[in-house]
């Protein structure tokens, strides 16, 4: 007796083990129609070069070159505003990859025009500070030039403070446009900002 209980309890552990291992693999084997498919615009670190940022890259090259046989005073204008709303709009979607919210068509559009619209303001700002520091240096130049009694000279006195004024106003305009690049255009800047629009969302 002792034998045949030694016996089925070899092949009944045996069994056991066959039937383990068996679980096992089928556990490990999944079949690849059953895998669930990854949103790829929400895993972190993916890149967010696509196919529609391929196309509008295409379709900006297209327009530029059409406008430059055109224009090419239009063509350097448009490149000059357009290339920094395109950087600023890849910079806000990589903000939302990292953040894991899928940056949309719409919001796409909207940041690029937004995105315009700071690039004008920016330069702007640039080409006024130049402007008026250039003048107030000439200006400057001339009063003091009425002031030493040199009215005589008082136009080439006036038109040498320009020119030193220019040198003064191209530094000042180009620390206002590095100002506002830096307050619009990096990373930061464009994370803070999406911070107030992104929170109510992520609240709600």
């Amino acid at each position: 007796m002792s034998r045949l209980n030694q016996s089925t309890t070899t092949e009944d552990d045996a069994r056991a083990i066959l039937n383990q291992n068996s679980q096992q693999d089928a556990a490990f084997c999944v079949h690849p129609c059953a895998a669930s498919p990854v949103n790829r615009t929400k895993v972190r670190g993916h890149s967010s070069f696509t196919l529609t940022t391929l196309f509008q890259i295409v379709t900006g090259c297209s327009i530029f070159f059409a406008v430059l046989q055109t224009s090419p005073l239009f063509a350097i204008l448009g490149t000059i505003i357009l290339t920094p709303a395109i950087v600023r709009t890849a910079i806000a979607s990589d903000v939302y990859l990292q953040k894991g919210i899928q940056f949309k068509l719409l919001r796409r559009i909207r940041y690029f025009f937004e995105s315009t619209g700071l690039t004008v303001v920016t330069l702007f700002f640039s080409v006024a500070v130049f402007t008026l520091i250039s003048l107030l240096f000439g200006l400057f130049c001339a009063v003091f030039a009425g002031f030493m009694g040199l009215s005589s000279m008082a136009r080439d006195i006036a038109f040498v403070g320009t020119v030193c004024g220019m040198i003064w106003g191209g530094t000042a305009g180009l620390i206002v446009f590095i100002f506002c690049i830096r307050t619009w255009y990096t990373a930061a800047a464009v994370e803070a900002y999406e911070e107030g629009l992104v929170s109510p969302e992520i609240k709600n």
